[in-house]
């Protein structure tokens, strides 16, 4: 990914891609790791983990990007009290998971093969079903059912809606800020925040915005110079009316 120009967000790290047109990757989540661990007990983790899933994406809009896309690469299988055990000899396969084993050579098999996608000379042997190939298993997957091959492909984006202010020219000299604004409204507020919704500035103080539309804002911390933030226009009531994202004192 680093080759493709595309900016990997690592760990619980929330803020805007380097490169905005290539996008960023980051990875939440542990549902593989819960299941392998806790087996069945992995439904009462699910709430959990789908709760944190969606507060990372919360956290990224926050921050300013306007698409999250959600991806994963399997799905599994899960059945309390063991999934059926199928048998297979360990002479006729390379090496043999759960749900799915490479076979060795050109061994006669009575189970389903199938040609790897990377190589279709090699065969691959599914148990049909549930089935796995070890004892005492209820969490599993790597076979050919819908459950373990279609996954979710889920795009969540910021709603589009009128705004009373638009942000229009951001120009950093240093670790000064001249924001202009595009507005018929009274009483705005110009600020600067490491999260959209974060009411704690980053800013010597947030600024009223005057008639002329235009409002510099200064940066006394120097720690934050190259780090991303988010510039917001607030109405009276405090309400984000328009946010842009940018890069604290970049040229």
């Amino acid at each position: 990914m680093d080759s493709q120009g595309v900016d990997v967000i690592e760990g619980s790290q929330v803020r805007m891609a380097s490169n905005t047109a290539k996008g960023g990757w980051a990875e939440i989540g542990e549902i593989d790791a819960l299941g392998r661990k806790l087996n069945a007990r992995l439904v009462d983790q699910i709430a959990r983990e789908i709760e944190a899933i969606a507060d990372r994406v919360m956290d990224l809009l926050n921050v300013g990007w306007t698409r999250v896309r959600i991806v994963t690469d399997h799905g599994w299988l899960l059945l309390p009290g063991d999934l059926p055990k199928i048998e297979m000899p360990a002479s006729l396969v390379v090496k043999k998971g759960h749900r799915s084993a490479a076979v060795k050579g050109d061994s006669s098999m009575k189970l389903p093969t199938y040609p790897w996608h990377w190589n279709p000379q090699v065969l691959v042997v599914s148990p049909p079903g549930i089935g796995v190939f070890y004892a005492d298993i209820e969490y599993a997957h790597g076979g050919v059912t819908l459950q373990e091959c279609v996954v979710p492909d889920i795009v969540v984006e910021l709603g589009h809606r009128d705004h009373g202010a638009e942000i229009v020219k951001v120009d950093w000299k240093g670790m000064r800020c001249r924001v202009s604004v595009k507005t018929d409204a009274k009483g705005l507020i110009v600020d600067l925040r490491l999260k959209r919704n974060d009411p704690k500035s980053i800013a010597t103080e947030a600024k009223a915005l005057p008639e002329s539309g235009g409002v510099t804002l200064i940066v006394e911390d120097d720690s934050h110079e190259g780090s991303g933030a988010v510039l917001v226009v607030l109405d009276p009531a405090g309400k984000v009316l328009h946010f842009v994202a940018t890069t604290v004192g970049e040229a």
